[in-house]
C-alpha cells in the first residue's frame, strides 16, 4: 500500500483489467513500458486518485476508452507513443485540471477532432504531440473555435495545433492550412 510508482516493462501483460492496481492507492505513478499491453479496460485506473502520471509507451494499444481517465482527476502527464491508437475521442480529456503533457506520437490516429478541454486550468500551459501520426483531417472550424474561445488559446494547445499542421504534413482540404497557421500564430502572440 505503501508503492508511490508501478514498473512493469518488457513483459506481456496484454490486457489491463478494471481497478488493476486499486489496492495500490498511494500510487502517483503507473509505468508498463513495453508490456505488450493490447487493451484497457474503461476503469483500468480506478480507485488510483493520487495518479498523476501514466507511461505506457511502445505498447500495442489501439483504442482509449472515452471513459478511461475520469476516475484519476489528478492526472498531469499522459506518454502513449508508439502505440497504434487511431482514433481520440473529444471528451477523453475532459475535468481534468492537472493535465498538462500528452504524447500520442506515433500512434495511427488519422482524425483530430475538436477536443475538449473543459476543466483542465486554465493557469495549466497544455502540451499534446502528436507527430508522426497519418493525421488526414483536423476538425474544419478548429481556427474559429480559437477565435471565438480566448480560454483555449494557451500557448499549448496552440502548439498542439500548430504541431498538427508543421510536422504531419497533413492533408486537409477543408481548412486553409496556412491561414489556420496565422490566425493561430496571432493569438499566441496576443
Amino acid at each position: 500500500n505503501s508503492l508511490n510508482v508501478l514498473c512493469i516493462q518488457d513483459a506481456q501483460v496484454v490486457n489491463v483489467p478494471e481497478g488493476f492496481a486499486q489496492t495500490c492507492t498511494k500510487l502517483i505513478g503507473v509505468q508498463l513500458i513495453n508490456a505488450g499491453v493490447e487493451t484497457l479496460d474503461k476503469n483500468a485506473f480506478k480507485g488510483l486518485v493520487n495518479l498523476r502520471e501514466i507511461n505506457m509507451r511502445h505498447n500495442k494499444i489501439s483504442c482509449l476508452p472515452p471513459e478511461l481517465f475520469r476516475t484519476v482527476p489528478n492526472i498531469g502527464s499522459l506518454f502513449m507513443e508508439n502505440n497504434t491508437v487511431n482514433a481520440l475521442d473529444r471528451n477523453l480529456f475532459r475535468n481534468l485540471p492537472r493535465m498538462g503533457y500528452i504524447n500520442l506520437s506515433n500512434n495511427k490516429i488519422k482524425y483530430v477532432p475538436l477536443l475538449d478541454f473543459t476543466g483542465t486550468a486554465l493557469s495549466i500551459q497544455l502540451f499534446i504531440f502528436l507527430e508522426r501520426n497519418p493525421v488526414h483531417a483536423i476538425k474544419p472550424d478548429i481556427c474559429d473555435f480559437l477565435d471565438s474561445r480566448p480560454e483555449n488559446l494557451r500557448d499549448g494547445y496552440a502548439v498542439y495545433l500548430l504541431d498538427c499542421f508543421l510536422v504531419n504534413s497533413a492533408q486537409t482540404s477543408s481548412i486553409s492550412r496556412s491561414n489556420c497557421r496565422t490566425s493561430m500564430a496571432n493569438n499566441i502572440q496576443n
